[in-house]
């Protein structure tokens, strides 16, 4: 028996092999995994398809912030929105992530925390 998708998931980052370990971690059966390495790509996605979870990274090109952007533009097109970001431990960028929509803040420094949120089941 084929067990159903329980969760859709859009990663977005533009480093590759960051999406490679994600997708490999995240290898399931309950989940349907969909990438995109540019920002517009990520709201694009999300805008033409329905998801439970987005993850973007903040930086996509040196010192850029189109994370922000991201966030702001999805943030009403999925419950869960996580800024994966290796700058998660600045104030600014917390207080930054939320106003513009993120609903969880992650360290790249902590890649197990992001699969364990990115594996629960929707409530």
């Amino acid at each position: 028996m084929t067990e159903k998708i329980l969760t859709k998931i859009l990663i977005g980052d533009d480093d590759v092999e960051i999406v490679a370990s994600l997708s490999r971690f995240l290898k399931s059966p309950t989940l349907e995994i969909d990438i995109a390495y540019t920002p517009q790509d990520v709201i694009n996605n999300a805008r033409q398809k329905s998801y439970d979870k987005i993850v973007t990274d903040l930086d996509y090109t040196e010192g850029g912030e189109e994370g922000y952007q991201v966030l702001n533009q999805v943030r009403e097109l999925a419950p869960v929105k996580v800024l994966y970001t290796s700058k998660a431990y600045s104030e600014k960028v917390k207080e930054r992530a939320y106003k513009e929509g993120a609903t969880h803040l992650i360290p790249k420094s902590n890649m197990s925390d992001l699969i364990k949120l990115l594996k629960e089941e929707r409530k």
